[in-house]
């Protein structure tokens, strides 16, 4: 009986496409209005950027000028004269004089008459009231200068100063500070920030003392002031970003990022930064570098009094776009739903039985393309079914045999070694110590024929490793020591019976054979997300290239690593080739061999 043809795919693929012009259309719609705003960003960046350079210059200006004034006090003849007086001439009236010098040098006094002050532009107004910077000079013979008769400072009120020694450092450079807060200053004098220079004797360059101002930072908040405005604020901030003056005192000290408790900070291309606050607003960041210095002039502009203009005209945009996405989202539900369903329910039994669901099977309820696909995917499940039962049967008998076969060749070759020993104490006539050993052999022999073809905890393997080894030092005393280091948990894992035995063989025989000291043995197991990972260690002799080669290849018929080859054979076996047995060793420094063992995995 023939099903009737329904409607093709390629049909229903067309009634999907259609949707997407108006999808393209929302997205234009919507990628011009920002590209709106970031054009409004751009250009009151420029507007921005055009009045920060004007106030950075009079930052940049009004710093030369004090640098300026700093170098020629440095480098004064008079005042190094003063500094270079011996300590012990160096009383009260030596300073009042060196003072008056100083005063002179400030005030620029000449002929009598009052000439204009070559400094004023370095003054500053704080309500109504001029200030100028005050200066300092401290020498290391203990004079101390100042153009404040108030404010005085000796050399051990300076050495606990973090800038004193970058000032010292600096050697003869013009040393900027951070700003600081003086708890005893009030008004402009609260806060300050110190330019220092190193005073050195013109002839021998030997540093007699240092000259510093303390620049209220009102004078720097003086100059932002044409900044400052309701939505705007303007700091001067350092190299290490952090606040060196403010309107607004409490930022002093912080950095840029924490006084506006910005959550990320974005580039742009045209120059300038937006920063994100933890309330989410954003705003625009200005960087201008003050030149000559390390300040960085920055000014904050909230973004939303940029884009105000757009925002009426975004909501209705914002409107229509919202009215036509959802006009398109439940046409292309519905024809989407139509479309897809058998796909999506073929989808999910491929899934199925792509995981080993092998009796899955999709529905038929369509005569289109996508129900023949359907159809034929139920033939093509049901054959497979059929042939994967039937090789997983043939596996499953193989590996029966060949682990039988692997484990067949371990016990002999075990009970072998084990009968040549009681043999030996015999013949040397220690018959009470072959009567223990044939005891202790009998118990492994009933572990071995219990367990050949089952698993094991870890703790009865090395159990079983603890009885072998005492019947091996019957014949062979204090000829070696194990060491067992086993967590609880890898303990606890099941493993392969007799596994180990081989490995602690090997490394008691073959430091028999090559006469070395004592072998120390160790056996540490660890157990962690699914892997079990057992060292079997020891110091003997180790294994010379050639031979270690030849075991690492695990190559059945070699006679000297049959016992190796035979246990990475069997965890291959039992766990998959992602477990495996690892041989290390150096000539001269000892052996280690790895068991690794992935559980679950189970084989390839």
């Amino acid at each position: 009986m023939h099903k009737r043809q329904g409607l093709s795919i390629k049909y229903k693929v067309f009634l999907l496409v259609f949707c997407l012009p108006v999808s393209v259309v929302a997205l234009a719609v919507w990628a011009l209005f920002g590209n709106a705003q970031q054009a409004l960003e751009q250009n009151l960046f420029e507007m921005q950027r055009a009045s920060s350079s004007q106030l950075a210059q009079a930052v940049a200006s009004y710093s030369l000028s004090t640098d300026r004034l700093l170098h020629s006090l440095a480098e004064d003849s008079a005042i190094i004269a003063a500094l270079e007086t011996p300590a012990e001439q160096v009383d009260e009236a030596s300073q009042r004089e060196a003072r008056v010098k100083l005063l002179d040098r400030w005030s620029a006094q000449s002929a009598g008459t009052a000439a204009a002050d070559p400094y004023s532009s370095l003054t500053y107004s704080s309500g109504g009231y001029g200030y100028a910077i005050n200066a300092y000079v401290v020498g290391f013979n203990g004079m101390s200068l100042n153009t404040l008769a108030s404010d005085r400072y000796e050399l051990e009120d300076l050495q606990g100063q973090g800038w004193y020694q970058q000032v010292l450092d600096a050697d003869g450079a013009i040393v900027t500070s951070g700003t600081y807060k003086d708890e005893k200053g009030s008004g402009v004098f609260r806060y300050y920030i110190i330019k220092g220079r190193l005073v050195k004797d013109h002839i021998t360059g030997k540093p007699v003392g240092i000259t510093f101002f303390k620049i209220s930072e009102a004078k720097y908040a003086e100059a932002m002031g044409p900044a400052r405005s309701q939505h705007r604020q303007a700091y001067l901030v350092d190299g290490a970003d952090a606040v060196l003056s403010s309107w607004y005192k409490p930022d002093i000290g912080q950095p840029i990022g924490q006084v506006g408790n910005w959550r990320s900070e974005l580039f742009k291309e045209g120059g300038y930064s937006v920063a994100t606050a933890s309330s989410g607003e954003q705003v625009m960041v200005v960087r201008t570098p003050v030149e000559g210095t390390d300040f960085t002039f920055v000014e904050l502009t909230p973004l939303s009094e940029l884009v105000e203009p757009v925002h009426a005209l975004r909501f209705y945009a914002l409107l229509l776009l919202g009215a036509i996405v959802l006009l398109v989202a439940l046409a292309d539900f519905f024809i989407t739903r139509w479309m897809t369903s058998p796909i999506l329910a073929l989808e999910g039994a491929m899934d199925r039985f792509s995981r080993g669901e092998l009796a899955v099977r999709t529905p038929v309820e369509r005569g289109d393309e996508l129900g023949r696909l359907a159809s034929s995917f139920n033939n093509m499940a049901a054959k497979t079914q059929s042939l994967i039962q039937s090789i997983k049967e043939e596996e499953r008998l193989k590996r029966k045999a060949e682990l039988d076969f692997l484990q067949a060749q371990i016990n002999p070759h075990f009970i072998y070694n084990t009968l040549s020993s009681v043999r030996f104490m015999v013949a040397m006539g220690r018959n009470d110590e072959a009567e223990e050993m044939l005891i202790r052999f009998v118990k492994m022999m009933r572990y071995i024929t219990d367990k050949t073809d089952k698993q094991v905890s870890l703790a009865e393997e090395v159990e079983q490793i603890q009885n072998y080894a005492e019947i091996l030092r019957y014949r062979y005393p204090d000829s070696f020591s194990i060491a067992y280091d086993i967590d609880p948990a890898a303990g606890a894992r099941q493993i392969p019976s007799f596994i180990l035995q081989p490995t602690i063989e090997n490394a008691v025989y073959h430091n028999l054979q090559t006469g070395g000291p004592p072998c120390k043995i160790r056996v540490r197991a660890r157990y962690r997300a699914g892997v079990l990972r057992i060292t079997v260690t020891d110091n003997g002799q180790g294994i010379d290239k050639e031979r270690l080669q030849r075991i690492k290849s695990f190559s059945i018929k070699m006679d000297d690593s049959v016992g190796i080859a035979n246990i990475h054979s069997r965890l291959e076996l039992v766990y998959g080739s992602g477990s495996y047995l690892k041989v290390r060793s150096q000539k001269g420094l000892g052996t280690s061999v790895l068991y690794h063992i992935e559980e679950g995995g189970g084989p390839a």
